[in-house]
């Protein structure tokens, strides 16, 4: 049977998870952002008329403008793509290893934390110096003492949170 400790540890990884999902999403949209820009920059310079020497200036320095932003994209962008590499992987071993760790924990622990985290964000805290660190209100002394046995879920008396 599983722990607290066990139960907690998932919710960290799930919590993980979520914010390297986050941090994915904002490297492509990076990546999406500044090939957008270099793409853009073709366009205009394609669309250039070199009639004019005044012309000719303007899509040089357009061309130079492009120039800057692929040797950028050179720079950065294997920074980027490695960075996306390392963050795919990294979300794809944490899925496993949350996998393996809620087919290890109480379906009924399972069950409550779901019907917590349909109105929590956040439905499991952490508890110090006695209090509840989801409502930060102290704790009764009995609910204390069930807290500190550690022998199944604890709820706080104010928030109605898993308590560990």
């Amino acid at each position: 049977m599983s722990s607290i400790r066990d139960f907690y540890e998932w919710h960290l990884l799930l919590g993980k998870i979520k914010r390297a999902e986050r941090e994915l999403a904002g490297v492509k949209e990076q990546e999406r952002e500044q090939m957008k820009h270099i793409r853009a920059i073709e366009r205009q310079i394609e669309g250039m008329p070199t009639d004019t020497p005044d012309q000719q200036i303007e899509r040089m320095l357009k061309e130079q403008e492009l120039w800057m932003l692929k040797k950028e994209w050179e720079r950065n962008g294997n920074e980027l793509i490695e960075k996306r590499f390392s963050l795919e992987q990294c979300l794809q071993l944490s899925r496993l290893e949350a996998e393996e760790r809620q087919a290890k924990l109480n379906p009924e622990w399972l069950k409550e934390y779901n019907r917590l985290l349909e109105t929590k964000k956040n439905p499991v805290v952490e508890v110090k110096n006695k209090s509840c660190m989801g409502c930060f209100m102290p704790l009764s002394t009995s609910n204390f003492d069930k807290w500190r046995r550690g022998k199944g879920l604890v709820y706080c008396d104010e928030c109605e949170r898993i308590l560990v």
